[in-house]
């Protein structure tokens, strides 16, 4: 009996795991991703890529998890830019259940959420760590053979990817038993996938998730964000997802293609990109605007609404008829954080673009220009209160750290409007007495807040509250003068 008990004892100590005694990298997270037409649907990302799933790949930049001795932790979400601090506590669980969990942590993170972890016996000579924050399921292991970087993770693609494409274009290789060819066509406003050497066709619905690649003639890898009639190559991952890949086929006259100064943009992290510049000038006049963007909310929307932008082929004869005399001329420069000076720039002008060479393309979609605050702030007004679209007027508060995205006004709509009685808001102990038809207004990130939700969500705080009510009644006094 006793060599027995000694022996368990022994094994149980060979076993046990205190988190801050290993390394710990990113194996897999399973997560709801996006696809073409806003579908989503969960997917298990795993730290090595693949063809068939090339959408959701993890490296030790895009999440991981630092134990320390102390007691302390450090704890990089996936999809979020901060490190979050945090601090654990851990108990052994060898003689509650063996076959689960070696070790129990307790997590408690500085923004208050609470996670419990377990670390797993090694099976395959790594111990993995599994736990689940904010509807992200993460699990870590002590292998660290995976990629290290979205630099290493780029390089990856072009090697794996973008060469074994080409190879299988020009028929230097052959196809492996997870890729064939395919061609999607449209009927009836429905699409269809036709692969090689199946009896049956794809019929694309509501609820098909599908992520598509270009390979330009340049070997750029592009995302696409809608499906396009014509050849391609198909494969599909174990979670269900369809992958499309297009090779050089949608750079022809009668179909719009991306310019190769927005490849490098939609392959590169947006964090690369430190501040976006916008001028319009008004053609014929002296008139313009002026507009800089160092908000990382409004860099991603420029971004990507240049990465939407369907670029068409124009003969001569059409470069040679745009209107340069009148109408509307915007340029956008990039300023990345290595350079430090606007590297990439583009040139609109009435609906067309005009590339790095002095050669125009025909532009359509949402061109950003200056007024992408301001229009997004008119929208989010006409939205909430319909009452103001008969005519409105506002007046701005200032905060001593006012932010350049968050605008506090004082709303006040039509006088003939009957829909916003009287009301009273109190918010962090300070009473704002409303008239009919004025209101208290917060926009940020192209949203309208109430004084309070703004306050709640903590896009203002005390001290701004207290600022707001000292200039309330001056502002009150202004808007009601100026009404009658």
């Amino acid at each position: 009996m006793f060599l027995a008990l000694s022996s368990l004892f022994l094994f149980s100590c060979d076993i046990k795991v205190a988190p801050s005694n290993k390394d710990w990298s990113i194996e897999y997270c399973i997560y709801d991703v996006s696809f073409i037409d806003g579908i989503t649907a969960p997917v298990k990302a795993t730290a090595c890529l693949e063809i068939k799933q090339p959408y959701a790949v993890l490296h030790n930049e895009s999440t991981g998890i630092k134990f320390n001795t102390d007691g302390t932790l450090l704890f990089k979400p996936l999809n979020e830019e901060a490190i979050i601090n945090g601090t654990f506590t851990f108990k052994h669980n060898i003689f509650e259940d063996r076959t689960a969990s070696v070790t129990l942590i307790d997590i408690v993170l500085e923004n208050g959420n609470e996670i419990g972890a377990n670390i797993y016996e090694p099976h395959d000579g790594f111990y993995r760590l599994d736990f689940s924050y904010k509807d992200v399921r993460y699990t870590f292991s002590t292998n660290s053979d995976n990629i290290k970087s979205q630099e290493a993770l780029n390089q990856e693609i072009n090697e794996k990817i973008c060469k074994s494409l080409r190879h299988y274009a020009n028929g230097d290789k052959e196809l492996p038993s997870d890729v064939k060819k395919a061609t999607v066509y449209k009927s009836n406003d429905n699409y269809f996938i036709r692969v090689d050497g199946n009896e049956t066709e794809i019929t694309v619905n509501d609820s098909t998730p599908i992520f598509a690649y270009l390979l330009t003639a340049y070997d750029k890898l592009i995302k696409l964000n809608s499906l396009h009639e014509n050849e391609c190559y198909f494969t599909i991952s174990q979670d269900g997802v369809i992958t499309l890949y297009y090779v050089d086929t949608l750079s022809s006259s009668d179909e719009y293609f991306i310019l190769s100064e927005i490849e490098t943009w939609l392959n590169a992290d947006p964090s690369d990109i430190s501040k976006i510049s916008i001028e319009d000038h008004h053609l014929g006049s002296c008139m313009g605007a002026y507009l800089e963007l160092d908000d990382r909310y409004y860099i991603n929307k420029v971004t990507e609404l240049v990465s939407n932008m369907k670029l068409y082929k124009i003969s001569s004869e059409e470069a040679q008829n745009i209107t340069r005399d009148n109408g509307m001329q915007t340029n956008i420069y990039f300023h990345y954080a290595k350079e430090g000076f606007p590297s990439k720039t583009l040139l609109w002008v009435n609906g067309y673009l005009k590339d790095t060479n002095g050669v125009y393309y025909r532009c359509e979609g949402d061109f950003p220009n200056s007024d992408i605050i301001s229009g997004s702030y008119l929208q989010a007004i006409n939205s909430n209160y319909p009452e103001a679209e008969s005519g409105w007027s506002a007046r701005k508060f200032t905060l001593s750290d006012d932010p350049y995205d968050l605008w506090v006004y004082l709303l006040h709509p039509s006088l003939n409007c009957e829909n916003m009685p009287a009301a009273t808001e109190t918010v962090a102990g300070y009473t704002f007495e409303y008239p009919q038809n004025y209101r208290i207004i917060v926009f940020y990130h192209d949203k309208l807040y109430s004084l309070t939700d703004a306050y709640k969500e903590g896009l203002i705080d005390v001290s701004d509250i207290k600022e707001i009510y000292a200039q309330y009644p001056k502002k009150l006094a202004e808007l009601q003068k100026y009404s009658k």
